[in-house]
């Protein structure tokens, strides 16, 4: 039994750890059993993210510890170096729209540990939550790209979205398709 159908049983998803309701478990483009056929672990991912987190030192998103503290230097370091990006089950302010890049993940709900998992995300335990603070801002707009992923969020207190906007896909993202 395969119900989601990425290549292993049931029997073999538990053998290799994965989650057999999710066909790409670490979330890293290789379905679990196109990963075990390649001889990569399927649940852990093949790039390192950039971290964000308010908790960090804001040097450069490699680690937790040096996490950048808003999104938008994180998006411009994953974007250069094709990476996606972690976020913090925080509560961040913004004060500017993060313009998120071709072929990347935004992912919220990461909880702070030395050796990070994408596994141990839990957006529904342990949302990100960014907040509009009443600006006329997006909270993410991604114009002109595709691959884009942006999971773990709850957007509040936007004021609205931008006047001209080509397309909405939910409160506070723009030009994302």
């Amino acid at each position: 039994m395969d119900p989601d159908a990425d290549g292993l049983t049931n029997g073999q998803e538990y053998l290799h750890s994965c989650d057999p309701q999710v066909a790409d478990t670490d979330g890293d483009g290789y379905p679990d059993g196109e990963a075990v056929a390649k001889g990569i672990n399927p649940h852990q991912l093949l790039r390192t993210p950039v971290f964000v987190s308010q908790s960090g030192d804001n040097s450069d998103g490699s680690s937790w510890a040096k996490a950048f503290y808003t999104l938008q230097p994180a998006l411009a370091k994953a974007a250069a170096e094709h990476k996606d990006v972690w976020v913090a089950a925080e509560d961040f302010p913004l004060v500017q729209t993060a313009n998120v890049g071709m072929h990347t993940g935004v992912y919220g709900g990461f909880p702070i540990r030395d050796t990070p998992r994408f596994r141990d995300r839990d957006e529904a335990a342990r949302g990100t939550v960014l907040r509009g603070n009443g600006l006329q801002i997006s909270a993410f707009t991604c114009s002109g790209v595709w691959d884009v992923r942006i999971n773990g969020f709850t957007m509040t207190d936007f004021a609205g979205t931008v006047s001209g906007a080509e397309a909405t896909i939910m409160p506070a993202v723009l030009s994302c398709a």
